[in-house]
Parts: C-alpha cells; structure tokens; sequence
C-alpha cells in the first residue's frame, strides 16, 4: 500500500487513477480499513470534485461504515451531477429514504421527496411517503397543496378522515373532521360522507356554531327533523343578539308543528319568542292560535301573567290584561281570576267601558250585589247619556232594595234618578 501510494503521488492520468484505485481497495479489502479508502478516495475529490468513480466509490465506502451524514452530502452531489432523470430519481429516493429511515430528519426527508413529486409527478411513492411525513408532522395545507395539485381530493379528504380518527388532540381533531366535511360537501358533492364528518365535531364541540351552521341545511335536505331542531337550538344557545334569536325561534316553532307534527312544542318554542318580544302583535297572535290547537291555555294565561307584572308599556299591558280577563272567563271557566284581571285594567283605565260591561256580567251571574253596585255606580258617572243614567239607577234601586235590602240606599238612587 505504501509503495503503491507514493508511486501514485509521483503519476499523472490514468496511472494516478489505477493506483489510487488499487490502493482503496487493498486497504478495504485486505487490511479491513474502509477508512483508508475513504481518505484516498476523498483527496481525489479534492483534486477533481465531480469525480464519478470517487463518489461511487465513496457511496459504498460510507453505507459499509453507517457514515450516513457523509453519505447523505455524497449523494446530494451525485444528485447534481447526475447525467439522465432516471439516475436523479433513483438517486433522491435513496437520499429520501435515508433522511427518513437512519438520519430520523422529517425535514430534509420532506424536501428529498417533493424534488421527487416535481420530476414525476405520478409516482405513488412520493405521494404516500409526502403523505405519512406531513400526517406526522402536521401539516395540513403541504398535504392539501399536494393532492390539490393533482385535484386529488378524494384521498385527501380520506387522509384527513384517517389522521382525525387516530389524532389525541381533541382540537386538532374538530379541525380535521371539520376540513373533512368541507371537502366532501364542496369538493366531492357527497352530502352523506360531509353529514358524518360534520356529527363527529358536533360530538366532541356541542357548541361549534359553524359547524352547525354547515349542517343545517343537509338536515334539511335529508329531512331529518329531529336532528335540524337539535342543531337549530344549539345555534339559539349561541346566538347574541335578540333578532336572530327570534328568526331561529321561527325556524324550530315550524319544524316543530310542520315537519314534527307538535303543536305543544311549537307552542312552547313561540312562547320564548313572545319573552324576547312581547310587543309582536302577529307574534301573540302566532302564540294564541297554538295555544288554542294545542288546547294550552292555563301556560298562556301563565305566560301573559308573568309578562305583565313587569311591563311597564301601560298600552300592551292593557292589551294582556284584557286577553287574560277574557282567557279566564271564557276558556278556563275562572270568573274570579277574570274579575281579578279586569279591576287591575280598571287601575290603568277606571273609565273602560268593557271591563266594566264585563265585571257587570261576572257579579251578576255570581250574586255578588254589592260589587255590582259599586259598578253601576261607576258607570253612572261616566255615563253622559241621561236615558241610560236612568236605567242605571233603576237597577242600582232594584238591587238595593231586592237583593241586599239595604231600603235607604235604593231610596237615594231613587232620588238620584
């Protein structure tokens, strides 16, 4: 080795060349020192850099001692100089393949790959190998770009479906099933498969309004009822202000009477309406006939007697105030409860006409003679009619004298007439 050695340091041309050979390989092969060969074959790059036989031979050099570094820089300059497209793929699968699999560096692996993908696009290897290394390392848009380029969404999105079911991040996988229903609503037109993905992020977000959103509509295509009234009232938990919340309040009232066959729950869906906005004349006409079709009238009474003890609007409490007095005589049967809603009315109007007609009519039929009275009385006074003064005090007489025997009262309403 030491002659042959200095022999080559004094030759040119091929003889250098021969000797050079010679030497690395008695080194390697017959004193069991790859490192020797390593050194002589790396002082011939020194002396001519893009020497093919040196690389070649330091490439395997490298492999038999794991040098895999030196390894990598050797075949990223074979790469360079490589003559034909064959030679620079089969030498970057190499490079990816030991970026991957003995250097453990994703990156530079990534990088190998995609120089790849550019010089054959249709190679499945590069495809799925890309495809592992950015589910691992996560990410997403390199992925989506990839299959994108080649209008690949159905295994995108199949990618997408297989990185969600295995992913702990609960985040990451709201994400992912999220982007896997896009895909297959807008991308595939598979309504289905986009329903699905869609559910799985309603499961672990029960809150996730977009989503919701999304799945509305394919709900309702799919007529699934129950499940667009679910969807609806996670959006009504969600809404901020009053006016959506009415306009989703609509959607459930008619899903729940149309499509669902409830008029109890669509009552109870526009009696929350009627919370937001009592003053909704079609609203309350909207919850009245309801109430009527679902027979519900003691939770409407309930309804309009709770919002009238807070409403300081004395034209729609009036308005309440006299439905109620009507509800309960007429629907319910609760002449009392009627009597009690009409003297409140009184307090805002002493002078209406109609709860006083009607109070008439309620101590009347019930005998209560002295309210009754007191009524007459008060329509006595607001009567401009002398005729109908008259009759009043008639019967204020008669009741005086016949019902309550009370002889000097119906003396003075004699007078009085």
């Amino acid at each position: 080795i030491k002659l042959s050695r200095r022999e080559a340091e004094h030759s040119t041309g091929p003889r250098k060349r021969e000797l050079v050979r010679e030497v690395a390989e008695l080194a390697t092969k017959k004193l069991g020192d790859p490192g020797e060969g390593i050194q002589i074959w790396n002082q011939v790059l020194e002396d001519v850099p893009n020497d093919d036989e040196a690389l070649d031979a330091l490439i395997e050099l490298y492999r038999k001692v794991q040098r895999w570094e030196a390894l990598a820089e050797i075949l990223h300059r074979q790469v360079e100089n490589a003559s034909s497209a064959d030679r620079t793929l089969a030498l970057l699968e190499e490079l990816g393949g030991l970026y991957l699999d003995k250097l453990s560096a994703p990156d530079n692996a990534i990088n190998v790959w995609q120089r790849v993908m550019e010089l054959q696009p249709d190679s499945d290897k590069a495809r799925d190998t890309l495809r592992d290394l950015f589910v691992k390392a996560q990410r997403w848009e390199s992925l989506e770009e990839m299959f994108g380029r080649q209008g690949d969404f159905s295994r995108l999105a199949e990618t997408l479906q297989v990185a969600a079911d295995r992913e702990k991040d609960e985040a990451v996988k709201i994400t992912l099933y999220t982007r896997v229903g896009e895909l297959q609503r807008d991308m595939l037109d598979n309504p289905e498969a986009s329903t699905k993905a869609y559910e799985r992020v309603m499961s672990l977000d029960k809150t996730n309004v977009d989503v919701a959103q999304a799945l509305v509509p394919l709900y309702r295509d799919f007529q699934k009822w129950p499940r667009l009234l679910e969807t609806q009232e996670v959006l009504l938990d969600q809404a901020e202000q009053d006016e959506d919340r009415l306009a989703l309040l609509a959607e459930i009232r008619q899903i729940s009477e149309e499509n669902l066959g409830s008029k109890a729950k669509a009552f109870e869906w526009c009696a929350k309406a009627f919370e937001l906005d009592p003053g909704d004349p079609d609203l309350r006409a909207e919850l009245e006939r309801l109430a009527e079709e679902a027979n519900a009238w003691d939770q409407l009474v309930a309804l309009y007697t709770d919002q009238v003890a807070d409403l300081a609007d004395d034209e729609l409490k009036t308005t309440l105030l006299r439905k109620l007095a009507t509800l309960s005589e007429e629907q319910l049967s609760r002449p009392e409860d009627a009597e009690v809603f009409y003297s409140e009315l009184l307090e805002i109007h002493p002078d209406d006409l109609d709860a006083l007609t009607a109070l008439e009519r309620i101590y009347e039929v019930n005998h209560r003679w002295l309210a009754l009275v007191e009524v007459y009385n008060k329509r006595v006074e607001l009567e401009m009619d002398l005729p109908a003064k008259v009759e009043l005090l008639a019967k204020v007489a008669s009741i005086q004298e016949e019902y309550i025997g009370d002889a000097a009262s119906a003396v003075e309403a004699l007078n009085a007439l």
